[in-house]
């Protein structure tokens, strides 16, 4: 039987809604529209409805900020990891100079900061990571240089600052847009999209053409639904769904795909200089001694007891997760925007 793939056209942000409905109209040009069996009142409703929305939707330049806004908190997110990396993997230096600066790193860092911050909301993301430059900072220009990850550091810091520029920038563009007739027509679009699926569902699937023009029907109709699902496929690996924004209220929150799973534990004993210990517990940007970061999952370690004693392999960061006792798994998915509202229905997320 052929079948449509479900494209979660309700949970689409604005700019994945409309590439979408562009190259499904695309597909119906490459299939000769009414020569797929679907009546051309609903192919002219179907481009009508598209035009006029994609005009709509010209008067904000929220979609196009919304995608800048992912690729700008991917940057700063993967800069994060990097510099925290290199800080952590000093102890291991050749250099007795860059050594010596591990005890007073894991002290004012490490334990402060967590190893992934990907569980965070961005908004406290943008918080968490200008705290972790101002500590890093803290270190002193010389060290930064003997460290060297002056030049990580201040790219980190313009990576977070453009994100808070474009959030800003997002947020007025938001406030301009033209919401309820855009929401409408979106709706509207749905609607003709449906009734033009179950047509191709039907000529697809008729078990005995009687006429020549229905075997036409079928023979295209199967074909377009393979290559909308082949489409439908690549939106949904690229797709950022409101939905799965952030999720709060139990201490943890997810991000982009709406799940994440795994967990990162620190385990250091044995530290004359900072005398703590990390293991055990969840963190989700709370200062303290201990950490362990929901994220895809990495553990630092180095499998030599000192000032910080791991399990796992020296000094690397492991995909999976530590079985250190005490470690938790969270898996939340989405629900709620940055701003704190259900925003399953805005285009303009």
């Amino acid at each position: 039987m052929y079948k449509i793939s479900s494209a979660s056209l309700s949970t689409m942000t604005q700019a994945d809604f409309q590439g979408f409905c562009s190259q499904y109209d695309g597909l119906l040009t490459t299939y000769g529209d009414t020569s797929l069996g679907i009546e051309q009142t609903f192919i002219d409703q179907f481009r009508s409805l598209l035009e006029s929305y994609s005009d709509c939707c010209k008067d904000t330049t929220a979609s196009v900020l919304t995608a800048q806004l992912q690729t700008a908190d991917e940057l700063r997110t993967r800069l994060y990891r990097g510099v925290r990396a290199q800080l952590a993997n000093c102890r291991n230096a050749s250099k007795t100079e860059v050594t010596s600066l591990y005890p007073r790193i894991l002290r004012c860092v490490l334990n402060v900061y967590g190893a992934d911050i990907t569980s965070e909301s961005v908004n406290k993301k943008t918080g968490y990571i200008s705290g972790f430059v101002r500590d890093v900072r803290k270190l002193g220009t010389g060290n930064l240089q003997t460290l060297g990850i002056t030049a990580d550091l201040e790219a980190l810091s313009q990576a977070n600052q453009a994100y808070l520029e474009q959030s800003v920038q997002r947020s007025v563009e938001e406030g301009q847009t033209p919401k309820a007739v855009a929401k409408k027509l979106r709706e509207q679009l749905v609607d003709c999209i449906d009734v033009m699926d179950s047509s191709l569902f039907y000529w697809a699937n008729l078990v005995q053409p009687a006429t020549d023009q229905q075997t036409i029907y079928q023979e295209l109709s199967r074909q377009f639904i393979n290559a909308l699902n082949d489409v439908i496929s690549r939106i949904r690996r690229t797709a950022r769904a409101d939905s799965s924004a952030e999720t709060t209220g139990t201490g943890t929150t997810a991000e982009n795909s709406g799940t994440t799973s795994g967990t990162t534990s620190e385990t250091a004993s044995g530290s004359a200089e900072s005398g703590s210990t990390e293991s055990g517990s969840t963190e989700s940007g709370n200062n303290g001694t201990t950490e362990s970061g929901s994220s895809s999952g990495s553990t630092e370690s180095s499998g030599t007891t000192g000032s910080e004693t791991t399990q796992g392999s020296d000094s690397t960061e492991q995909s999976g997760s530590s079985d250190n006792p005490g470690t938790t798994e969270n898996t939340n998915t989405g629900g709620t925007d940055d701003d704190g509202d259900d925003d399953d229905d805005d285009v303009f997320a």
